[in-house]
């Protein structure tokens, strides 16, 4: 609510007022809202990226060092 109102006061000196009922009124909240989502699904979604390619070095760096120690 309080962006909306940031938003509000920013656009009424240049465009007027709105009135509730104009479809105007809500979207930056809503697309904030959505873009928030966005950027967690992007986010948890390179974070699981992040892990498995973690987890391939991990098993690569054992198998190089078993091989070290055994050849």
């Amino acid at each position: 609510m309080q962006e909306a109102f940031a938003i509000a006061i920013e656009q009424w000196p240049k465009q007027g007022p709105r009135t509730i009922r104009e479809r105007g009124w809500f979207p930056p909240r809503n697309h904030k809202a959505v873009d928030l989502l966005r950027r967690r699904m992007r986010f948890d979604s390179k974070r699981d990226e992040l892990q498995r390619l973690a987890e391939v070095e991990q098993h690569f760096s054992e198998a190089e060092e078993s091989m070290l120690a055994s050849g």
